[in-house]
């Protein structure tokens, strides 16, 4: 198997042990996983360079508008969660937040989740930027549980570090370690 250039894989159903060797080998060194790709494909998995799949994600977005505008129809949910629920950016905590803000279930089996890491952070805040109507929901994503019951309230602290720290999160680039280790101890409060 050769690496071929402009190469993006997609898993439908259940894939070998091996598909993502297999796709990094196809795709080049720099090859990434992307859920949001796979999800807006209806695949279930996806592979190929940042650039590849950005390319894949764009041409896929009118589709996936389309039909998540047809699906929400009657849910009673902003342009701005549906085009979210379409192309944004998802992961457990951001579907959680997504949830409890809007009534909306897109946690499935899943359950609820909170942000385990600046990533996963950043996943929620460009919710909240899509979704600005969302904000004021914020403090009913408290009763998920004892982590986002301490992390609501210092959202406001959490994010303004975030950005400090890392100033172009938003396009996945820079680190957030003095970020990470404050949701940690917020995380660790919560325990006790």
């Amino acid at each position: 198997m050769r690496e071929q250039e402009g190469v993006v894989v997609l898993g439908f159903g259940p894939q070998p042990i091996d598909f993502i060797s297999k796709a990094a080998k196809l795709c080049g060194k720099t090859a990434v996983m992307c859920p949001d790709t796979a999800r807006m494909a209806g695949a279930n998995l996806a592979a190929g360079t940042p650039a590849e799949l950005a390319k894949l994600r764009e041409r896929l977005e009118a589709g996936a508008v389309l039909e998540a505008k047809v699906a929400q129809a009657d849910s009673g949910l902003s342009q701005n969660a549906i085009m979210w629920l379409a192309t944004g950016e998802r992961g457990t905590s951001s579907e959680t937040l997504f949830t409890l803000t809007t009534g909306h279930d897109c946690t499935g089996d899943w359950g609820y989740s909170h942000p385990h890491d600046p990533d996963d952070l950043s996943r929620c805040r460009k919710l909240l930027d899509q979704c600005p109507e969302l904000v004021s929901c914020l403090p009913r994503v408290a009763a998920a549980g004892p982590e986002w019951a301490a992390l609501v309230p210092r959202w406001d602290e959490l994010c303004a570090l975030m950005d400090e720290e890392s100033p172009d999160w938003r396009e996945g680039r820079g680190s957030a370690p003095k970020t990470y280790a404050l949701m940690k101890s917020i995380f660790a409060s919560a325990q006790q």
